[in-house]
């Protein structure tokens, strides 16, 4: 069942413009959203999306007639019944600790989707890059541990991750 998912996973696209958007079918994300868009079709969602830069996912919860637009990706799920992800086709980034699967690699590429030092909406430091959260932010530190990012680690006040370069 594994690779039927994963067959399904990698062809499902969705068009928009310049951009394409890849239809997660099997698989939920623990994520970031900045903004609920009103609408129950994913190809306005994706036009929504693509009006802001720092968009790179969408959401589909048609029961609640909206999407989110997800700005920051953590970790995958596999969930047999879920097909209402969508993500950005993003360029490839080397992983620099082995090979990864083809989920796992699709998420460091959400990760890393400006290809920047640190992952997207962390704040480079001298020598980490680091992220706050207003609350619980220890628990949610700890959930990128799972993600295919180097180690995290909490300091009492920021999650903290190695720089990629």
């Amino acid at each position: 069942m594994h690779v039927l998912l994963t067959s399904l996973f990698l062809v499902a696209t969705v068009n928009s413009y310049e951009y394409e958007f890849i239809q997660t079918f099997g698989y939920d994300f623990s994520v970031h959203y900045f903004k609920t868009y009103v609408t129950i079709n994913a190809s306005a969602c994706i036009d929504e999306c693509i009006q802001y830069e720092k968009c790179i996912g969408i959401y589909m919860d048609r029961s609640a007639g909206s999407c989110l637009l997800i700005d920051r990706y953590v970790e995958y799920f596999e969930i047999p019944e879920v097909c209402s992800n969508y993500v950005l086709k993003t360029p490839h980034v080397d992983y620099p600790n082995g090979t990864l699967n083809d989920v796992e690699q699709l998420l460091y590429n959400l990760i890393y989707a400006f290809n920047g030092t640190c992952p997207n909406g962390w704040n480079e430091e001298s020598t980490t890059c680091s992220l706050s959260f207003k609350n619980r932010g220890e628990i949610l530190c700890d959930d990128y541990s799972y993600s295919p990012l180097p180690e995290t680690s909490w300091n009492g006040t920021h999650c903290l991750t190695d720089k990629r370069f």
